[in-house]
């Protein structure tokens, strides 16, 4: 008899503790309006899905905010104040470009923004210098030994 009151009584408490939100494990979201949308493509058009980004305030070395673009190839972050902004997308195989994003005060960025490098990115850029340096030195090579072949050949 003792058991089954002490269930009864039991049981009710232990509904209350179950629908009682705990504090310390409630979570609080809002949708907000304004930020600054990253959107990145291929030259053929397709979304640069999960290509890595880096977001540099206005005069700060350490990142703001990292993470990847998501299956539209789009990356957003919400800036905490105005400047110009250095966003670095980039992937594992050299492929990389910066963007400036110009935030004014109100914290909305200025449309577009300026993308600071081309489609060559500092590595690829030696490689194509050293390229150009042997294709320059393999034609003087080539022009040399036709010479040569062309004066021993009438000799």
């Amino acid at each position: 008899m003792i058991r089954l009151v002490f269930i009864v009584l039991t049981l009710p408490l232990l509904a209350l503790l179950r629908v009682m939100p705990v504090s310390a494990h409630a979570i609080h979201a809002t949708a907000d309006t304004g930020g600054v949308v990253v959107s990145a493509s291929f030259a053929d058009d397709a979304p640069a899905v999960g290509l890595f980004v880096s977001v540099f305030a206005p005069g700060e070395s350490e990142r703001f905010v990292s993470g990847k673009t998501d299956r539209n190839g789009c990356f957003a972050f919400m800036p905490d104040k105005s400047g110009d902004w250095d966003v670095l997308v980039y992937d594992r195989m050299g492929h990389r470009f910066e963007l400036k994003v110009s935030v004014d005060a109100s914290l909305l960025a200025q449309q577009g923004g300026k993308v600071e490098n081309g489609w060559l990115v500092k590595g690829e850029k030696i490689l194509a210098g050293i390229g150009l340096i042997a294709l320059i030195f393999g034609s003087f090579g080539v022009i040399q030994r036709a010479r040569s072949k062309g004066r021993s050949g009438t000799s």
